[in-house]
């Protein structure tokens, strides 16, 4: 049977994490994503992998590990997909699992779907679900796990033409006859989830600092946290945090409930509560994020178009890689910050910023959004 790692999906919701570089390749704890799912492989005895991918990098990092096939869309992904020849156990990209809360032996246990006019079958695992026959969360259901298709059945969808991978897994399903299955995962669908599954990691490894790390003895860290090889810590709190390799978090800073990716500087004075950084951002000093509303009320952030609760009335903010921002910025709670950025100082953002963008003070009338 072959291992197949699925990463042709438009995770347009995950923006800007998503936009220049795939899930697999940011941070979740100690690994990157695609080791977790690696690592999962190998513990169900599986080193015939395929990983079908839109990002040239993951081709790059992972070709002497896996076959990688690197496609345009999503749709030429679901036709590479249909191509592998053999039995296939399937894991979504954006897909997290806790290793050792999972049973194998139970994994092995089929679940019946019926899609359109045939039956498929696939091994599932899901986390604080229950669905009973003719009730629940269809689509929540399906969209999560390890899936199995048989060869046998994947040569005969070749000939169906599918609009998108959730019709692909979705489509024509009638019966679902399992009842309850029990397991440790976390479906990567919005930024929260993404910090969600960090916090996880926090709660599972309490402690864990990489190699060549300096670490101040007046740094004040509150475990649970993670700090990755070649950062430096200096006097500043920690607490809550995963910190990604090569990063600095300096004097008077304070990181709280954060994820924090490769090559970011968090220089002097700087406050990052439920936030989630990209790679080799730089902070000015005195720059910070909010987290919280006046009213306590719900943060809100625009998704698919429209703004739209997030479930939590403490939230900060999403920043992409390669942002610069001046000294003295503050960024309102629940708004996206896109790659490739830079922001004036002294300036207030209350509003999602798209990439490839300079943020310019206006000393008249606020700020003014330029390309760069």
């Amino acid at each position: 049977m072959i291992g197949v790692i699925f990463d042709g999906r438009d995770l347009r919701n995950l923006w800007p994490l998503t936009e220049n570089k795939s899930i697999l390749l940011r941070i979740l704890g100690n690994k990157r994503v695609i080791e977790h799912l690696f690592d999962l492989f190998e513990r169900l005895r599986m080193d015939n992998l395929v990983v079908i991918t839109k990002d040239r990098k993951i081709w790059e990092q992972c070709r002497e590990m896996a076959r990688v096939f690197l496609v345009g869309d999503e749709i030429e992904a679901l036709y590479k997909l249909l191509q592998v020849d053999d039995d296939f156990l399937l894991v979504e990209s954006n897909t997290f699992f806790d290793l050792d809360g999972l049973d194998f032996e139970r994994l092995k246990e089929k679940a019946m779907f019926l899609f359109r006019d045939y039956k498929i079958d696939a091994y599932s695992y899901f986390n604080k679900i229950a669905v009973e026959k003719d009730r629940g969360d269809f689509k929540k259901f399906s969209l999560s796990g390890i899936y199995h298709f048989p060869f046998k059945i994947t040569k005969r969808l070749e000939e169906e033409i599918f609009k998108s991978f959730d019709e692909f897994l979705i489509s024509g399903l009638e019966e679902m006859p399992l009842k309850v299955i029990r397991g440790v995962i976390k479906r990567i669908e919005y930024p929260w989830d993404y910090l969600d599954a960090n916090m996880y990691m926090l709660w599972k490894l309490k402690y864990f600092v990489g190699d060549n790390c300096d670490i101040w003895d007046e740094a004040k860290i509150k475990k649970p946290v993670i700090i990755n090889e070649n950062c430096v810590i200096k006097n500043a709190v920690l607490e809550k945090a995963v910190i990604d390799k090569n990063c600095l978090v300096g004097e008077f800073s304070c990181v709280k409930r954060s994820v924090i990716n490769e090559g970011t500087s968090i220089p002097h004075h700087n406050y990052l509560v439920d936030s989630i950084v990209g790679s080799s951002c730089n902070f000015g000093t005195s720059s910070n994020i909010a987290t919280y509303k006046f009213d306590g009320s719900e943060v809100k952030m625009v998704i698919e178009g429209k703004k739209r609760g997030i479930g939590r009335n403490k939230f900060g903010a999403i920043i992409g890689d390669n942002v610069q921002l001046g000294p003295n910025v503050t960024i309102y709670p629940g708004k996206r910050i896109g790659n490739n950025v830079w922001i004036d100082g002294n300036i207030l953002i209350k509003r999602d910023i798209e990439s490839n963008k300079f943020v310019r003070l206006k000393f008249e009338d606020g700020y003014e959004i330029l390309e760069k």
